[in-house]
């Protein structure tokens, strides 16, 4: 309109506003403008990350995976602006070219003017920009960066300790490499480019989470299982939409590079994506949301280095490679058995030092190094290309980087793990930690029921935790359809949450197909241990045959073979393992006449593989025959929540109240599992094992089934298939078991599987003397015992909660704090048997019942 007034633009208008007009000399209003939505854009991707490793972690560690990632936007920022800016783009500190002097910008002094960034200039050639902006958009990659590095140690580092570890991290880690591979430093100088982060934000946030994640130890129990694949996918949008910010932000300019390093991060996200998820159909033969979102993370990372240098075709091929190389970086790290939780080492370790390396293959050519005849083809004129040294002066950044950082990583968290506590408590759940929950449950427990009740098959209800710690269920609509016993409901409780079938199965089938005829077949359930970990600490392996008709004996059955090379009991190449038949057992789960077959594991030529413990055991037991040892053996086991994490009948994140109302009670606010128990103990006396009986034990959801008395090699057979028919109990009423010998640190009893032992001697009158030089033989040979008697015993036998020191052996009678307790009754009558109570709840029974027949009565 003419004769209108001059409009300035609101950049002007704040420029004015601060005594900033001097400015334009430096940028136009389009290039701030473009830099300050990618600032933000930038900004945006800390949420999202603290929203994708939220969804890959657990739900008890929900609230404390994301405040990792906020607590770097407060305390890096201000860390950032106080002095580490200066180490990271200051004058060399002393004409240092490894890190920048931090008195440069002490208190903003060095952006307290609108000056240019970059008063000394750089080899990147970046145009200058306000000092304010520069720093404030570095800020976000300095978030960002420690924040990549949480993810390795979701369910171990508390909040407190993890921000004074990256207070020290960004200061001499994060700081020197951006000083040396941005700032002007000596890798810059070197030749090594480094487009948006694949060796200062990818490099080290990823080697040091693997350094991290090896020096606090792997998690106490392990799931990989994301808890919510929609944050999962949230936290994908919000990192991809921000990644834009992330490349073509590293242009500096509204121009030609920032265009194609958006459009290669599209193209590399996009390709990694597809690679990622055939790589993980091949590993799996399935599809998934998780593969797509991680896939795409993936591209993303190793494009990062270099986005703004390559052609949209290299990018592709970029993508392509990092979806198969860090899919395949995971198996790797798996097989180093270092628990990297959410797997930051082999996304962004990996991708970024992959991507930092493939730019020395894949920039332009040698033609477009000279900015002033460089074809219009050229991505990035007068930067980089691939000379016959380049791959290598990246690939010994990308090492040298790697190394640094995870040696300062892994001996900061040794040195911090002497001077404070790191672990959450019971080294498990984390978010309790904050007094914070990510999610309020209303859910039925799967012990209490099952069925289509509810709205829609859900049960309506709420888990309350009571003031002393424990919790209680509030069952609301669709309770008594689902199964729950509702305070007006007076039917008796049903076996284990589900009907018994006919012919006395538990409920393993549909009862619908629990009638069908057999046609005079017999199913035989195979069971043998294997050489691994699969349930509660265990490895009980079966499978199912079909037999013509019932077998009279077990020298009827036929031997039958399986892969050992899945169960770490044989090689690959002769994989070949014969199930021996010892044992046999009336299967309680399918009914009828159909059978359950406990095995040994043998070679071809009948000879015990190393992982076979019953053979040894039977010849010992076979030459004391005469002396007929009888075993009752104690199993105590802790159930947990379907979590994994929380034992039952324990608030989520918390405590219950101290131990004393659980051992052997009854109450729904003080018993928690008897449905487990109840079924348990009809499947075994349907199974015909010798069940003596069963007990609630100190801990909350802990409980102790006894077996025996059984002769000789009896006892630990039966232990073994009373373990099986546990296991499979609790996985029909989906909750977790564990044998660990101290599933809870701190002052919460352990679980042990004390051994009752005796002679027919010792059941004789005057036996009393016998048990007494019976136990007297143990104590010479303690140390061997306690060599075999489970593994994770030292965290149990502490002098503490009812046990005796694992250093030293002692005995004394109706005495629970000794390694070997006499009964009272035994005193009394001059007879009986003693009790070993160092046995771990994870023992084999093969090693110890042997091991106290050959120490008593053949040595």
């Amino acid at each position: 309109m003419a004769g209108a007034p001059h409009q300035q633009s609101l950049v002007g208008l704040v420029m004015a506003a601060t005594g900033a007009d001097k400015l334009n000399q430096f940028t136009s209003d389009s290039e701030i403008s473009f830099m300050m939505v990618c600032t933000m854009l930038v900004q945006l991707m800390t949420p999202g990350l603290a929203l994708f490793y939220a969804g890959l972690c657990r739900p008890s560690g929900a609230c404390t995976m994301m405040a990792k990632s906020t607590a770097a936007m407060g305390l890096i920022t201000m860390l950032w602006f106080t002095f580490v800016f200066g180490m990271a783009f200051g004058p060399g500190w002393n004409g240092s070219s490894l890190v920048g002097d931090p008195f440069s910008c002490l208190g903003f002094s060095c952006l307290s003017e609108v000056k240019p960034a970059y008063a000394e200039g750089t080899l990147l050639g970046v145009p200058n920009l306000p000092g304010w902006l520069y720093g404030l958009y570095q800020n976000k990659f300095a978030v960002i960066t420690p924040a990549l590095a949480s993810g390795a140690v979701a369910d171990r580092l508390t909040l407190g300790p993890w921000m004074l570890f990256i207070a020290v991290w960004v200061i001499i880690v994060y700081a020197p490499w951006c000083k040396m591979v941005w700032g002007g430093g000596y890798f810059q100088q070197y030749g090594v480019f480094d487009f948006a982060g694949g060796i200062v934000v990818h490099t080290t946030s990823g080697w040091s989470a693997l350094a991290a994640a090896k020096a606090l130890g792997p998690r106490k129990h392990q799931d990989n299982t994301p808890h919510s694949v929609p944050l999962v996918l949230l936290g994908t949008a919000l990192l991809w939409f921000g990644w834009f910010g992330f490349n073509a932000g590293s242009a500096y300019a509204p121009n030609g590079v920032a265009i194609t390093a958006a459009i290669n991060s599209q193209l590399a996200a996009s390709s990694a994506m597809i690679s990622w998820s055939a790589m993980h159909w091949w590993s799996t033969g399935k599809f998934g949301l998780i593969p797509l979102c991680v896939g795409s993370i993936a591209g993303l990372a190793t494009v990062t280095p270099a986005a703004g240098f390559v052609q949209p075709e290299e990018a592709c091929f970029i993508g392509v490679i990092s979806g198969i190389v860090c899919f395949m970086a995971i198996h790797f790290v798996n097989g180093l058995q270092v628990d990297d939780a959410l797997d930051v080492w082999a996304v962004h370790g990996v991708g970024g030092g992959l991507g930092s390396v493939l730019l020395g293959f894949m920039a332009d050519p040698k033609a477009c190094l000279d900015k002033e005849t460089a074809p219009s083809f050229c991505v990035n004129p007068g930067t980089v290309a691939p000379l016959e040294d380049q791959w290598k002066k990246q690939l010994l950044a990308v090492l040298v980087c790697g190394i640094y950082s995870a040696i300062i990583t892994y001996a900061g968290i040794l040195l911090m793990k002497q001077a404070i506590r790191l672990y959450p408590n019971h080294h498990i759940l984390v978010d309790d930690e904050m007094d914070e929950k990510a999610y309020s449950h209303s859910l039925a427990h799967p012990l209490l029921g099952a069925g289509d009740g509810g709205e829609g098959g859900v049960v309506t209800g709420q888990w309350e935790t009571k003031p002393d710690g424990s919790r209680a269920f509030v069952a609301g609509s669709g309770a008594q359809e689902y199964g729950i016993m509702t305070p007006d409901d007076h039917r008796s409780p049903v076996l284990g949450g589900f009907a018994p079938m006919e012919g006395g199965a538990a409920g393993a089938v549909d009862p619908r197909l629990s009638g069908l005829p057999q046609k005079g077949k017999i199913m035989a359930e195979y069971v043998w241990l294997g050489g691994a970990e699969t349930t509660g600490g265990f490895d009980i392996r079966s499978k199912s045959r079909t037999l013509d008709k019932k077998p009279s004996s077990v020298n009827q059955l036929p031997v039958w073979n399986y892969d050992g090379s899945s169960t770490n009991q044989a090689p690959g190449e002769d994989s070949e393992v014969l199930l021996q038949p010892v044992a046999m057992y009336p299967d309680p789960f399918r009914g009828g006449a159909n059978i359950m077959v406990l095995c040994e594991c043998v070679d071809p030529k009948g000879n015990p593989i190393s992982t076979n413990t019953r053979a040894n055991c039977a010849a010992v037991m076979a030459r004391a025959q005469s002396h007929v040892p009888w075993f009752g053996i104690e199993q105590e086991y802790t159930l947990f929540e379907k979590d994994g994490v929380t034992p039952l009948g324990w608030p989520v994140g918390g405590e219950p109240k101290p131990q004393g109302p659980y051992y052997c009670s009854a109450g729904y606010d003080v018993s928690f599992g008897r449905n487990v128990m109840e079924t348990h103990y009809r499947v075994c006396l349907a199974a015909g094992i010798n069940i003596s009986g069963t007990n609630a034990e100190v801990m909350p959801g802990q409980w102790e089934y006894q077996v025996g008395p059984c002769t000789g090699i009896d006892g630990a057979d039966q232990l073994w298939m009373s373990r099986y028919l546990m296991i499979r109990v609790c996985e029909l009423l989906e909750v977790n078991i564990s044998f660990d010998p101290k599933p809870i640190p701190g002052e919460w009893n352990g679980a042990g599987c004390h051994t009752n032992y005796s002679t027919a001697v010792m059941r004789k009158p005057g036996g009393f003397r016998e048990i007494i030089r019976a136990v007297e033989k143990l104590g010479p040979k303690h140390k061997e015992h306690i060599q075999i008697y489970g593994e994770g015993n030292d965290r149990r036998l502490t002098g503490r909660c009812e046990t005796a020191s694992i250093d030293n052996f002692s005995y004394g009678v109706a005495n629970r704090g000794a390694s070997v307790r006499i009964p009272r009754s035994a005193e009394k009558d001059g007879m009986g048997y003693f009790e070993d109570r160092r046995p771990a709840s994870n023992m084999d029974p093969y090693l110890v019942t042997g091991k106290l027949v050959q120490t008593t009565l053949l040595d």
